[in-house]
């Protein structure tokens, strides 16, 4: 059985599995209970495992009180043509674009490789020994299942360091990334490291693993900081108030003896960046322009969000001047806001071109005329900011905008 963790989780980021037999379990909880069968209390004397049977893919089963349980780190099992994960990978497919950052969703990337041979029966898989890297340490024992193992030759295995292949040092190709070393009583690994300049001493710093070029773990070996530059230190303001004779105050200052505090350096600047979305028409009602000659309905229709233009194709529309008016949520766009997926209809109720309000019309051509309906965002106008300021003077600006899509 193996066995899965979600509180190991949470402690080292990884999935923990355990293997009886042949089946696989994640680790739900564990704690302590008051009767041998359950239920976890975090009371009483019993050592408890809350587990999750038939995990990755394996079959749950029954197994003998001698049973070994092992742990095994991991995050997927491959059976017959079958991958099965043990946490979903990341993506979306609804979601493609992200609407609040319009940046892509993230997503887990998959690659696979099948090694093909005639013969099998000499294939070893190595327990993973990421668990043990520090940084410092080169060389690390080869198990398989638990055991010793030195059925391999100098070599022909297959090492992975964060998903990327490390090349093996051989008699006939030397100087790569790590060499193999069988003893007859078992197999070790050691990674080449760096060494200092001129010489084939391996570097090696008990206070800062980043210079050794070693594997590196979970495991805190060192921590330093360093006083950050550029930013304002949190200093609390002060100011001078003014007392009249009765004792009231009358004003309230900052005086030559007084503070700004961290973050009020007299005016502050704050930028604000009015964002202008793309708008795609999508259709019309019918005769959704009035006015004199009309009433229209247009065959196309264009909007610029940062001036308010609003372009429409009215075949022979016969105006040269004058005002037209806007049936109320008569036009249908789609926005790059939400990278099209959604249909919305304007004028809105609340929009300057809604309830019959005149728009002057100028003429392009006698297929097209245009309006001003209001902008949408990127001309900077309309936009209102309210700051709040909080402690140590930072600085929290709601933007609205009165046509957003």
């Amino acid at each position: 059985m193996k066995i899965f963790s979600g509180m190991f989780k949470k402690c080292f980021e990884r999935i923990i599995h355990k293997k009886i037999d042949n089946e696989f379990a994640k680790v739900v909880t564990v704690g302590l209970g008051t009767t041998a069968v359950g239920p976890i209390t975090e009371t009483g004397n019993f050592n408890l495992v809350e587990l999750e049977r038939g995990f990755v893919g394996s079959t749950a089963a029954s197994h003998n009180d001698a049973s070994v349980a092992r742990v095994y780190l991991g995050a997927f099992n491959v059976i017959d043509s079958k991958i099965h994960f043990t946490e979903p990978p990341t993506g979306n497919n609804l979601t493609i674009i992200d609407p609040d950052t319009n940046l892509e969703t993230p997503r887990s990337t998959f690659g696979g490789r099948v090694f093909l041979r005639k013969d099998y029966s000499k294939n070893v898989l190595y327990d993973n020994i990421s668990k043990e890297f520090t940084g410092i340490g080169a060389t690390y024992q080869l198990t398989v299942a638990g055991a010793a193992n030195t059925a391999i030759e100098s070599g022909s295995g297959l090492v992975f360091i964060n998903n990327i292949f490390q090349t093996p040092t051989t008699t006939n190709n030397t100087g790569n990334n790590w060499t193999l070393t069988n003893n007859g009583v078992g197999s070790t690994i050691t990674f080449s490291g760096i060494t200092t300049a001129g010489s084939n001493n391996l570097v090696v710093s008990d206070y800062d693993v980043n210079q050794n070029q070693l594997p590196r773990g979970g495991m805190i070996v060192s921590l330093g900081s360093s006083i950050g530059r550029g930013y304002a230190q949190p200093v609390g303001a002060s100011v001078t108030a003014v007392l009249n004779t009765s004792g009231a105050i009358t004003a309230v200052g900052i005086g030559t003896t007084d503070y700004n505090g961290s973050g009020y350096r007299g005016v502050v600047g704050v930028g604000v960046t009015d964002e202008a979305y793309t708008h795609r028409f999508v259709r019309c009602s019918d005769n959704c322009v009035t006015g004199t000659g009309g009433p229209f309905t247009p065959t196309g229709a264009s909007y610029e969000s940062h001036t308010g233009k609003l372009t429409l194709t009215i075949p022979s529309h016969g105006r040269s001047s004058g005002n037209v008016q806007l049936v109320n949520n008569s036009f249908v766009f789609t926005c790059s806001r939400d990278n099209h997926r959604t249909e919305h209809t304007y004028p809105r109720t609340t929009d300057p071109a809604a309830n019959g309000n005149n728009r002057a019309l100028t003429k392009i051509d006698n297929d097209t005329i245009s309006i001003d309906v209001g902008a949408g965002g990127g001309r900077g106008k309309n936009a209102t900011v309210t700051a709040t300021v909080g402690a140590g003077g930072t600085i929290v600006p709601p933007i609205k905008h009165p046509f957003r899509c």
